[in-house]
């Protein structure tokens, strides 16, 4: 979970699975197909607020897609660290999902090259 900033508001974002389902239904991707938008550099304004929005529900309760997108708008020049926040907090939860971390000790032997 990430603590953000906009216009003086503290905002906690967090993609538990209950987010992450609602992004999916929401913008009617996987996921995958979202994590590639993002690598590509190909996201619209819809799935960046969409994102926005799914990382709100979890702590923010009865939050819209509309009011997400005006508490967006007020982030003005800070939008570029809002965004690189939200995309952030997005991408270690995905990373979570696909990769669980390494049981203790297995680190090791794969960077000796033992496993």
């Amino acid at each position: 979970m990430r603590e953000i900033t906009i216009n003086g508001k503290n905002y906690k974002i967090e993609f538990g699975l209950n987010a992450v389902c609602l992004l999916e239904d929401t913008v009617h991707q996987p996921l995958s197909a979202v994590m590639q938008q993002i690598s590509n550099g190909v996201l619209d304004l819809r799935m960046t607020r969409a994102i926005f929005w799914a990382g709100l529900l979890a702590n923010h309760r009865g939050m819209t897609l509309e009011r997400a997108g005006a508490i967006l708008d007020q982030a003005d020049g800070d939008y570029p660290a809002v965004y690189a926040d939200v995309i952030g907090e997005l991408t270690n939860s995905f990373v979570l999902r696909i990769m669980p971390p390494a049981a203790e000790g297995e680190e090791t032997k794969n960077a000796e090259g033992t496993a």
